[in-house]
Formats: structure tokens, sequence, C-alpha cells
């Protein structure tokens, strides 16, 4: 958190008087601070003013611009805030890279592989049509297991398709997937909101959304329905 040292007595004298000479933090540090290490980054203001800003023992203390320590804390916010937009806000190319991961990570949820029997749909669309969750889509057991007896009848009474054993890998499967669709909707959003009142809290919800999108597709690799050969044993 950036603060300066607001000493009224050091606001009043160096708002009032401007200096010509090179800024010295020394005469500035606390008695306990005499040894203390003095960082100074430089840098051009929005402005075009030459700004430094002084770290004493690593933390932010003093802002200096042109020459003149300031005072006011519009200035310095304005200042400050200018600072680490240049040098630190997300470019257009980091935004586009954030999207480009997730876009890529949601994709690969339905990746098509040559050969794989569902190859003309999908890896996920073939599963739901396999399943038929796109003629009669479920999202509880008491659903499931009309969708699951639906499938089984197809199937015929021997082909040993059991709707009290599809189902709850069915509720699994559809709780999984859209998990992951709640993240992925979690994470458009926060960076579609992202700006500078906001950065905190959009980088916090973009990262949390990514770990529930890990954890949406890691719940679908180890479910039964999750491969073509348990699925096919499990309903034919």
């Amino acid at each position: 958190m950036f603060h300066l040292r607001t000493l009224l007595a050091f606001i009043l004298l160096f708002t009032a008087i401007g200096f010509s000479a090179e800024f010295s933090a020394t005469p500035y540090l606390y008695s306990t601070e005499k040894s203390a290490t003095l960082d100074t980054i430089s840098f051009q203001t929005q402005a075009n003013g030459s700004a430094k800003l002084v770290k004493i023992n690593g933390e932010e203390a003093l802002l200096v611009v042109d020459n003149k320590l300031m005072g006011d804390k519009a200035a310095i916010s304005s200042v400050i805030e200018g600072y680490y937009r240049a040098n630190f806000y997300p470019s257009a190319d980091d935004f586009a890279a954030l999207k480009g991961y997730a876009d890529a990570f949601k994709k690969s949820r339905n990746v098509v592989l040559p050969g794989y029997v569902g190859e003309a749909w999908g890896i996920e669309n073939y599963c739901k049509q396999a399943l038929g969750m796109t003629v009669k889509p479920c999202n509880d057991y008491s659903s499931c297991i009309q969708t699951a007896s639906i499938v089984c009848s197809n199937y015929g009474a021997g082909s040993g398709c059991d709707p009290s054993l599809l189902a709850p890998l069915m509720v699994d499967y559809i709780r999984s997937t859209k998990k992951f669709d709640d993240a992925y909707a979690k994470f458009t959003n926060a960076l579609n909101s992202f700006g500078p009142n906001t950065v905190t809290s959009s980088l916090t919800f973009m990262d949390e959304a990514f770990d529930l999108m890990k954890t949406g597709a890691d719940e679908v690799a180890v479910n039964k329905l999750g491969t073509s050969a348990a699925g096919q044993r499990l309903i034919g």
C-alpha cells in the first residue's frame, strides 16, 4: 500500500518552498532510520515531469516531482496511478493472451480425435448425444434417471444397460461440465470488468475461475463417462 509521510511540518515547508538542488531524502529519515537503505525509482509523469519515488527500507515513502516534495494527496494519487498504469497495467496483448488461454482450455474439452467413435462431433458433444442429454437434458438424479431409462430402453433388455448405475454418473458428468461453464463465465466477466478500480478483484476472480475450470475438467476426466470405452460398457 503506497503512503507518504505526512508530517505537517514537512508538508508546509516544502509546499511553500521549492528547491533547485538535487532532492535528498536523508533529512526526512527518522532517528531510527539513519542507517536505512534508500532506493529511488525515477520516471516521467503523464505531464512529462521528472518524478522520483523514494523507498526507505523497501517501503514507498516519499514522492518528488521536479525536485519538489509532493504533499497533496490528489496529486500524489494521480502521479502514482499513472506510474503503475504505465509500468504494470496489463496491455491489450496481455488481455488477449489470457482470453486465448481460457478459450483454448475450453475448446480442449470437446477436442476431435481422429479415429474416435464420435469424431464427427468431438468428445463432449458425442458423449452427451450418446447419453441422450441432447434429447432429454438432465441435471439431478430424478431427471437423469429418466434420461438413462430412455437410453437403456434403446439398447434393449438384454444389453446390460442399468439406469440406476448410469444416472449417478450422468449427474456427476453434467455437474462437472456445468462447473467448467460457470467458471469460464466467471473468468469472462472478470476480464471484461477489468479496470483501474477493479485490478485486485478481477485478477482474484480470474485466478479462481482458472482453478475451477481445471477442477471441472479433472472431474470429467475421472468420470467413467469421460472415456468412450467405459461409457460403452455401461450402456451396451
